[in-house]
């Protein structure tokens, strides 16, 4: 889940551009249209100048949502139209400077907070996929029931089958690492079960990709970001190079590479400095729900709580044995 967070405050301003590095890892340049236009210093990829989006605030809104005793469509949709209320402009629940949230979104929220029987619309955007990660670690378990919990998240707004398809692939990639299998593995499963294509160039997609809010246009390209490794910081500057909808990519791809790789320590204090400074009430969410399940790693570092991994076999084992993929679905 932080993985996430840290991915969306990554992003978050660098969206629709393509970010170039010193060899450093700093960013000196930002290209656009074609046009390079270099920083006045180089900058961190993380720095306290840095705040989070409407990512981190649906991220969080499941997590609210996964405590209720028995999850419903309509939990999930309670919660993403609340924290959309609670964090759009400076309140006394968020400090920041104000969030955008998509227009299909924030109409449906608004309709939402005066007619509870507002209907999904449609949607498959990336979405359904960027807010998923806390899921998987409440359901490490069982293969089936994460799926099924992840299409439940998905179809209170994005019902469409590409937006449930992209929350649930999603979804798996975090599941498989968390349950130990290695980054080669999670990619063939993603593939055969998902009909994601994962064999991108790297330089290709730095010269020729465009923003794209979809999950059929973002969601595979950051699920192989994060499966290419080989750490965190790397995963991210990745993403940052192939540029288009950087928030939401950088938290798909950081929501897996943390299970994968873990976070490095200078990122995890400065993330949740930053969350805590401008989003207190989603920092108490989040601190409230990594102490009290313990799959989630605990960077507070009051309670031992470890990674929730198996080896590769079981891994595997649990996979294909569970049942296919694709034939997960429940009206």
């Amino acid at each position: 889940m932080l993985g996430a967070i840290i991915g969306d405050i990554i992003g978050s301003v660098r969206e629709g551009r393509k970010s170039q590095f010193n060899e450093h890892g700093q960013i000196i340049a930002t290209v656009k249209n074609g046009q390079t236009t270099p920083l006045p210093s180089p900058e961190d990829i993380l720095h306290e100048g840095l705040t989070f989006t409407d990512d981190t605030v649906l991220t969080l809104a499941t997590e609210s949502a996964l405590r209720k005793t028995k999850s419903y469509g309509a939990h999930y949709a309670h919660c993403y139209a609340n924290f959309f209320d609670m964090h759009s402009e400076p309140n006394p629940f968020y400090h920041g400077p104000g969030i955008g949230y998509g227009s299909m979104f924030m109409e449906w929220a608004m309709d939402y907070l005066k007619d509870p029987t507002r209907k999904a619309y449609g949607s498959y955007g990336n979405g359904s996929a960027m807010r998923i990660s806390p899921i998987p670690y409440h359901h490490p378990d069982s293969l089936v029931d994460m799926l099924n919990e992840a299409r439940t998240s998905c179809e209170c707004t994005h019902n469409h089958p590409e937006g449930i398809k992209g929350g649930q692939a999603v979804g798996a990639a975090i599941w498989l690492a968390l349950n130990g299998m290695p980054a080669e593995d999670i990619k063939l499963c993603i593939e055969q079960n998902f009909s994601y294509k994962l064999d991108f160039d790297f330089d290709t997609l730095v010269e020729h990709y465009v923003f794209s809010p979809t999950c059929q246009k973002s969601v595979p390209q950051a699920i192989w970001a994060a499966l290419e490794g080989p750490d965190f910081e790397t995963v991210m500057r990745r993403c940052l190079a192939i540029g288009g909808d950087t928030d939401t990519i950088c938290a798909i791809a950081g929501s897996i590479a943390e299970p994968l790789y873990g976070i490095p320590d200078e990122f995890v204090s400065l993330s949740l400095k930053i969350l805590e400074r401008d989003g207190p009430y989603l920092f108490d969410i989040y601190k409230t729900g990594v102490q009290n399940n313990k799959r989630y790693p605990n960077y507070f570092g009051d309670v031992e709580t470890p990674m929730h991994k198996t080896d590769k076999l079981s891994g595997l084992r649990r996979l294909f044995n569970a049942l296919r993929i694709n034939s997960v679905t429940r009206s």
